[in-house]
């Protein structure tokens, strides 16, 4: 097989997915309210700063975004610069889920008061052109990826996959047959040419998809008979292939669960290993990181499969 896991190894101490930096080594985690910088090769840690709720890298490795408790209910929202290592406070908002960043700084917000950008410099919210904003508190929440040049972000918006081209101003509807349970189920490819996702059929049978950025030529490349979801995806850097999780059924039992990789131009999936739930790739594409629940203390926990294969760039 052209893509293959070098090592499976359990994470220890590990409270929170970690959320892996521009650096091929380096990952956060929050633990016991404190923000922690990690080594995957040396092992070892350094806190960053206090009083943390929840962290992410900002645009280009060059700083770290994260919050704080305000006042109430609200969140305060903070960025660490790593040159530095100095914080300041750039807004607030109310129960911050998830922060997205695009290959210009922008950064995009969901939380509680509704999905907005939020400039880093100024602090200033706006709205994202042509994206309807639903908090994860609603039933269909939305969520979004954008491609790598930045030009276009495929928004998935309740059951409705789009791609809106943010330079003209325009949007395409993708498929209206996306599971909403299953929001990370779609991914741009490195050059930013195409949208991998995965759709799910009135009869229950999920497929996968290819459409390009303009959202012209799409093409199921997969199909999975025996019913089941594609719980997530992702493009592997430098390639043409895409690594994704499959829970047969449906059941979200980490023992069902298989992790496996296809080539964009079509073939027989390969699986890579079974038995977890979520991926989270790091930026260099060769390590993924998911959780198992299993009998035994030993087993449960964080992992992370480290991968090997080749690129073309």
């Amino acid at each position: 097989p052209a893509v293959t896991v070098a090592r499976l190894e359990r994470v220890q101490d590990l409270c929170c997915p970690p959320r892996f930096g521009p650096n091929d080594d380096n990952y956060l985690t929050v633990r016991d309210g404190s923000l922690w910088l990690h080594s995957i090769a040396s092992g070892s840690e350094r806190k960053l700063v206090d009083d943390v709720l929840t962290a992410d890298w900002a645009w280009g490795g060059r700083a770290i975004v994260f919050t704080r408790q305000g006042e109430g209910p609200a969140a305060e929202v903070w960025l660490l610069d790593q040159g530095t290592d100095q914080a300041r406070r750039i807004g607030e908002t109310l129960n911050p889920t998830r922060f997205v960043f695009d290959a210009c700084g922008r950064l995009a917000v969901a939380a509680g008061d509704g999905f907005y950008l939020l400039d880093p410099t100024s602090g200033e919210r706006s709205a994202l052109p042509l994206v309807q904003a639903r908090s994860p508190g609603s039933q269909e929440w939305t969520e979004l990826a954008f491609s790598p040049d930045g030009r276009h972000v495929a928004a998935l918006e309740g059951t409705a996959l789009s791609i809106v081209d943010l330079e003209r101003q325009g949007k395409i509807l993708v498929s209206d047959g996306i599971d909403p349970r299953r929001w990370g189920a779609f991914a741009w490819s490195g050059d930013g040419g195409q949208l991998a996702y995965a759709t799910i059929s009135q009869e229950r049978t999920p497929a996968l998809w290819l459409v390009n950025a303009d959202g012209s030529g799409a093409q199921r490349i997969l199909a999975r008979g025996e019913g089941g979801v594609f719980a997530g995806l992702a493009w592997l850097p430098g390639t043409r292939f895409i690594v994704y999780q499959f829970v047969p059924g449906g059941n979200v039992a980490t023992l069902q669960a298989e992790y496996q990789v296809v080539s964009a131009d079509g073939g027989a999936p390969t699986t890579l290993f079974e038995n977890g739930l979520g991926l989270n790739l790091a930026h260099n594409g060769k390590v993924i990181s998911f959780v198992r629940d299993l009998p035994g203390a030993e087993e449960t926990g964080y992992w992370m499969a480290v991968l090997s294969y080749f690129t073309t760039s």
